[in-house]
């Protein structure tokens, strides 16, 4: 099989091997969750590599997500592990093993969980003090605080920055020591999780292992929404017993706010990776599969009315 061959998918039943990693492209209306439950379901009843302790990962991005998946697999459930990126590192890398990067400004002890922090005024005033710029209105230093991201530079290393450029000046530094502020305080957003996890990973990769061992198969759906640090998770687990399947659609990405880059689902790529497409679309009407088209604008998935197969 040439490894640049894209297969074609009939519909949202149509199973494919079990033991190869996998992306698949699939449009609205196509039965991408559908799809998707019925591999896990497929994964569950054939592998010989899950037992009482070895489950299938499975990740999305809302909560609401996660209740539907769960709410389809049915009895498979004993069988998988069903969360957002976010929770799933959280349990499974902060939680457990957090103290090992012994950062002094990270308070451990008060760390109950991530969440999307807005500042008071208190902490504000801090980081204006420690940074000393008492000059800043806080509506100006709340936005900035707000809109921060942590990136790879070009030498691969995770940085705190904001997404957009700022008509008011304010320090560089001005970032990490406001994230330390929060950390001191057991706060950690839902993009330090990240950060965190791939610190940890990166420093000590016998926790890709543990990891692997109790997840032979990690799943992601809507991976159009994906971050580049979950990516670069993904691929440390690839390396070596975990079989990894992403599905999406480039044209469905809503996350940009949040760091998404669809790019991260459109070059993904694995050894041995298997590539795959599903066309049908039996939830629009063929006018509005034809706009679709114009407006994707995607040789590489042209949809097609699909009338007889229910919506996944």
């Amino acid at each position: 099989m040439d490894s640049n061959e894209i297969i074609l998918l009939k519909d949202s039943h149509e199973m494919i091997d079990i033991e190869h990693h996998f992306k698949v492209n699939a449009g609205p209306g196509a039965g991408k969750t559908t799809w998707l439950i019925n591999h896990i379901k497929n994964v569950a009843q054939h592998s010989d590599r899950l037992g009482k302790v070895k489950k299938i990962a499975c990740i999305t991005y809302t909560n609401i997500a996660v209740e539907k998946i769960l709410s389809n697999l049915g009895e498979t459930c004993e069988n998988v592990e069903v969360s957002t990126i976010h929770a799933f590192l959280y349990k499974h890398v902060i939680k457990p093993y957090i103290s090992f990067l012994n950062i002094s400004e990270l308070d451990i002890t008060k760390i109950k969980g991530h969440d999307e922090y807005v500042p008071n005024k208190s902490v504000l005033y801090n980081v204006k003090a420690e940074t000393k710029q008492h000059y800043l209105e806080d509506c100006d230093l709340l936005e900035a605080l707000l809109d921060l991201q942590w990136k790879f530079d070009k030498k691969g290393v995770l940085q705190i920055a904001p997404r957009k450029i700022f008509k008011f000046k304010i320090k560089k530094e001005t970032y990490l020591i406001y994230k330390k502020i929060c950390w001191s305080k057991g706060i950690l957003h839902y993009d330090d999780v990240l950060y965190f996890s791939w610190l940890l990973l990166e420093k000590y990769p016998s926790l890709l292992d543990v990891l692997r061992a109790n997840f032979p198969y990690l799943f992601i759906d809507e991976f159009q929404d994906t971050n580049p640090i979950q990516t670069e998770i993904l691929k440390k687990l690839s390396d070596k017993e975990s079989t990894i399947g992403v599905i999406g659609d480039k044209a469905q990405s809503i996350y940009k706010f949040q760091g998404a880059d669809v790019s991260q689902f459109v070059n993904f790529k694995l050894n041995g990776m298997r590539e795959y497409k599903i066309e049908g679309n039996h939830r629009s009407t063929v006018e509005i599969i034809n706009i679709l088209n114009i407006v994707r604008n995607d040789a590489g998935l042209t949809q097609y009315w699909r009338r007889e197969e229910k919506s996944g």
